[in-house]
């Protein structure tokens, strides 16, 4: 799937309604990731890793882990939704 998203931004650079679609997909990308990984934890990890979302998203402005979980980011909604 990601391959093909970047198909599309490279032919269709042009067209913002690719980059807002693009945008979409990758928040639903990171949701479905938090459903997974809540999927496989019990209650107990869900409040840990509410917690570790919220830790990774106060650093971010250090920018240190960036190349190595660029969707740890957001703005402050989409934060919210994860959590």
């Amino acid at each position: 799937v990601n391959d093909v998203m970047w198909l599309f931004q490279i032919m269709y650079w042009f067209n913002p309604f690719i980059w807002h679609a693009l945008k979409c997909i990758r928040i639903d990308r990171e949701l479905a990731c938090d459903d997974s990984v809540l999927k496989l934890l019990d209650e107990s990890g869900y409040l840990e890793y509410g917690h570790t979302i919220i830790h990774f998203a106060d650093k971010k402005n250090a920018r240190s882990f960036d190349q190595f979980a660029p969707g740890l980011g957001g703005t402050k909604n989409q934060i919210k939704q994860r959590i």
